[in-house]
């Protein structure tokens, strides 16, 4: 774990990093289902799936392992490595088969997947943001209440080109693999 951030801050804040917390877990003090994701050197805690949200991940997961064959793997609810202190876990992330899972890296992402009931504003906030700074070419929010797909794409200049609700009733394309996908097809 790694000092206060100025001597004297109070209350101190110890910034913990994907090392730390993997101690954390071996250790006991963290479950393996902890609910949690390292942010900016800080474990916070994230609410519960709610059953739409679950059958709906289950349902993109079982999708793309049918889609994409064995040179894509399905990253689900798997901590996506940005940076030592930047652990978020997305409800799934796709990226090629050659690397395991903890070598990801943002760049290497295909595609990275939010689904948001209750955490719609933070998804579409801080968690846009810090995928766009990490490299992360393409992100999609998925807006379970609303039914529709935010989808961001990285422009050459590393900003989100484009952030354009999409209902669930239209194919979507991934920009980086030759798969489209209707949600509405899913549920």
């Amino acid at each position: 774990m790694n000092a206060p951030d100025r001597p004297g801050d109070f209350p101190a804040r110890h910034r913990l990093t994907i090392p730390d917390v993997l101690k954390m877990q071996e250790a006991g003090i963290l479950g393996p289902d902890h609910g949690c994701e390292l942010i900016d050197g800080e474990l916070l805690e994230m609410p519960s799936e709610g059953e739409r949200h679950a059958r709906l991940k289950l349902r993109l997961i079982r999708f793309f392992n049918r889609a994409l064959g064995d040179d894509v793997d399905v990253g689900p609810d798997t901590t996506l490595w940005l940076a030592d202190d930047q652990g978020p876990e997305p409800d799934l992330f796709l990226f090629p088969s050659t690397l395991g899972p903890a070598a990801v890296r943002g760049q290497d992402t295909l595609l990275v997947v939010e689904i948001a009931d209750t955490s719609l504003r933070y998804d579409l906030g801080e968690k846009a943001d810090l995928y766009r700074r990490f490299g992360v070419r393409e992100y999609w929010v998925i807006d379970a209440d609303a039914s529709v797909i935010h989808v961001d794409l990285l422009d050459a200049g590393g900003q989100w080109a484009k952030r354009a609700p999409v209902g669930f009733d239209t194919a979507v394309t991934l920009s980086l693999l030759p798969v489209s996908v209707r949600l509405a097809d899913l549920i």
